[in-house]
């Protein structure tokens, strides 16, 4: 049963009262494949170190014995409840387990999830029945010809759910969400901040939330400035302060800052970028005051700037001609042109270019 990407969010909410006998999740976004199989397994088995509700199945056991996978499901748990089957990193050896499973018709109404009427069902007394176990099967990216992919989608009483990458939109609304279940109050700067940083790895978004949440402790107000503080590491504080520093033409204080950047591993095409960006962001803004007529604020409010940029993003676009934006920016390119021919090391080039800038500021 293929679940429709826009239902599968309140799906897996509800999946654990649902009707079917397991679930495949697939897809090529691998870090959303994970976190949507712990989420339905701890659905299903909220304490996934239970040994007697929870099963693991490797491809190399079904490899060996196909009928593993059906004697589990049939299985009893030692002592009683729901019990969880998972299989990760499926092969052809899982899909033809799963069609030695299917070849029952009558295999998931084995179960108290699917009420049998004794009269109307003689070979299913109501004393036979058991707690419906669980099979969840965790797969990459399968095409429609794919025998596990089919098996799962063609049977009613399977769910498949595949996992394709999230816009920003979605992300953002899943950081919104989290937070609000937090009972931490944000605002859109703040989401926006936590995307830029963590991107679209839900797994990695809920981890460094629970840290953010403890150092809240009872106040509960995430703003950006906090979200800088907790998830700055230290080369993006050193970067941030080149950045700046240049920006603000102090180019002797931005050689330094690039030498130790780059000493300590961090890229320069990277460091170039990160540049490139900024300046952009001041040309653009240049660009609205100059020939839209939009507004000193207005243009500062276009670029969406994280709060403790923009304070220095004032000072640059009133310090900052068209003309130094335009030239510097036509260097970059160039710049890194450069370092993508790979004719000279990207270090060398980059320290060339910030000390090319210092000597002609003291001419």
């Amino acid at each position: 049963m293929k679940i429709p990407p826009f239902q599968i969010e309140n799906y897996i909410q509800k999946i654990a009262a649902a009707k079917i006998a397991g679930c495949l999740i697939f897809g090529p976004e691998s870090s959303l494949v994970n976190f949507r199989f712990d989420i339905v397994a701890k659905k299903i088995v909220p304490d996934l170190s239970d040994p007697f509700l929870v099963s693991h199945l490797s491809k190399e056991r079904m490899a060996e014995d196909k009928a593993i996978l059906a004697d589990e499901f049939f299985s009893l748990s030692m002592l009683g409840g729901r019990k969880l089957i998972l299989i990760k990193d499926c092969d052809v050896a899982c899909g033809m387990a799963l069609k030695l499973l299917f070849e029952d018709n009558n295999f998931a109404q084995k179960s108290k999830n699917f009420p049998v009427d004794a009269q109307r069902d003689n070979n299913f007394p109501v004393d036979a029945q058991r707690d419906n176990n669980f099979i969840l099967i965790q797969a990459g990216d399968l095409d429609k010809s794919s025998l596990l992919r089919k098996l799962a989608e063609e049977n009613p009483h399977f769910a498949a759910i595949a996992c394709y990458e999230d816009d920003e939109r979605v992300i953002k609304k899943f950081i919104a969400d989290e937070l609000s279940k937090r009972k931490i109050k944000f605002d859109a700067q703040t989401t926006l901040m936590l995307f830029e940083k963590f991107g679209k790895n839900r797994q990695l978004i809920l981890s460094e939330l629970e840290k953010i949440l403890i150092f809240l402790g009872e106040e509960k107000n995430l703003t950006a400035e906090i979200v800088e503080k907790l998830t700055a590491s230290e080369a993006e504080i050193s970067a941030n302060e080149f950045v700046m520093n240049f920006a603000a033409q102090k180019f002797d204080a931005a050689l330094f800052a690039a030498e130790k950047l780059l000493r300590d591993g961090f890229e320069a095409i990277t460091l170039l970028r990160f540049l490139s960006n900024y300046l952009q962001k001041i040309y653009q803004a240049r660009m609205e005051m100059d020939f839209a007529f939009v507004d000193f604020e207005t243009a500062i409010k276009n670029q969406r700037l994280f709060f403790k940029t923009e304070i220095e993003f004032r000072k640059n676009l009133k310090n900052l001609s068209r003309q130094f934006l335009i030239k510097i920016l036509r260097d970059l390119e160039e710049l890194e042109i450069k370092i993508k021919s790979g004719n000279m090391p990207p270090k060398l080039l980059f320290v060339g270019f910030v000390t090319s800038l210092t000597r002609r500021l003291d001419r």
